[in-house]
């Protein structure tokens, strides 16, 4: 008799990356700029390189898009204001 034997692993990797952008950039703008003018997927990109894997799905209060296979997002620091990009 062949049985056929299966497992589904999930790994993530999850890295932070701290940028500066201009002072003039209102907060609600911070996306459009950072989507339009700033080079943040060559430094994420970079930064992933450079980490292992872990187990599970990495999901978290923010990150939280299961359906996604990737999923970015940016936070003003010392502000209580974000989102995903």
């Amino acid at each position: 008799m062949e049985v056929k034997l299966s497992r589904r692993v999930v790994f993530h990797k999850y890295v932070e990356v701290y940028v500066t952008i201009p002072d003039d950039v209102q907060e609600e703008q911070v996306a459009d700029y950072i989507n339009s003018d700033y080079v943040y997927e060559d430094l994420l990109t970079n930064e992933l390189d450079n980490v292992n894997a872990q187990y599970g799905l990495g999901l978290d209060e923010y990150m939280n898009d299961i359906e996604s296979t990737d999923e970015s997002r940016f936070d003003v620091v010392g502000k209580n204001y974000g989102g995903h990009l």
